[in-house]
């Protein structure tokens, strides 16, 4: 699955950074875009293989090419700019491609936060709760699909978690780390929400 997802991996993470570059009180449009695209590689690279940072934001650079010539211009330009650039791309991929990743690395973010810092992680009982969590979070329809309630995901997740240090208990600013991750995930899951609604609005007839 991820052999195949890989190809549209590059664009998934363009639409996003793009959303990221045109909210609110961005002062630098096209330095938070590569910010947020490099931020989603960075999530991402336990899931799927990146090339290294510079031919990265060439292939990012390519890819926005295809969708709009003159995307670095419209990008500078602020949210206005960046509005037109989205709609030119077709079809919207991120909602597809990288949803069932998010949705399993925000069960992990939530249940994580809530971990007690001074406890140690057992991960056998944390994955665990964490599949609970999602079938509960998939009956209240925050979790679009049940395959991200899955073993494999959950574990990836910690094994990205444990990466950025997150599963060390003991250290006074643990707390704050694991709330800035779990944020970080529900923030790039926002943003999917949107690019999913511009698919729906289109497919509607009316974007």
């Amino acid at each position: 699955r991820n052999t195949i997802i890989h190809f549209f991996v590059t664009t998934a993470i363009a639409e996003l950074s793009l959303l990221r570059a045109a909210e609110p009180g961005v002062k630098d449009s096209t330095a938070a875009f590569w910010d947020e695209a490099m931020a989603l590689r960075d999530l991402l690279k336990f899931e799927f293989f990146f090339s290294d940072k510079e031919v990265f934001r060439g292939e990012i650079r390519r890819e926005l090419g295809i969708h709009d010539s003159a995307w670095e211009q419209h990008l500078a330009e602020g949210p206005l700019g960046i509005h037109r650039l989205i709609r030119n791309f077709r079809p919207f991929t991120s909602h597809r491609v990288l949803r069932p990743f998010l949705d399993a690395y925000r069960l992990v973010g939530d249940h994580l936060e809530r971990w007690d810092p001074d406890t140690e992680i057992d991960e056998s009982r944390f994955v665990a709760e964490c599949l609970g969590l999602g079938k509960q979070y998939h009956l209240q329809g925050t979790i679009h699909s049940a395959a991200s309630v899955s073993q494999p995901l959950i574990k990836t997740a910690l094994k990205l978690a444990a990466n950025r240090g997150l599963l060390k208990s003991g250290s006074p600013d643990q707390r704050e780390h694991r709330r800035e991750f779990a944020e970080e995930l529900h923030a790039a899951e926002r943003r999917i929400d949107a690019i999913d609604a511009l698919a729906a609005t289109r497919r509607a007839g009316i974007g």
